[in-house]
């Protein structure tokens, strides 16, 4: 992750790998928030699975982490019986 020179405006950038799921009508992403608030560098990841998004903003990263982001869809499993 780059290291962020803050100043007191709000900027951000989400590099994010995502898909599209369920026949085009909603989307799965991981994603990562990079950027400054209040003056401060903040990181951290965030998920949206089939449009409802989740962010993980207690789950801490510093300038100089490496952290690899991806998204996956499968097919259901049959059901049996």
């Amino acid at each position: 992750m780059p290291a962020l020179a803050c100043t007191s405006a709000y900027r951000a950038i989400t590099p994010v790998a995502g898909v599209e799921v369920n026949s085009s009508s909603t989307y799965s992403s991981a994603f990562l928030f990079v950027g400054c608030q209040n003056g401060k560098a903040g990181y951290f990841p965030a998920l949206v699975i089939n449009g409802t998004e989740s962010k993980y903003s207690a789950t801490r990263f510093s300038a100089g982490d490496v952290i690899k982001v991806y998204t996956k869809v499968t097919p259901r499993a049959p059901r049996s019986g």
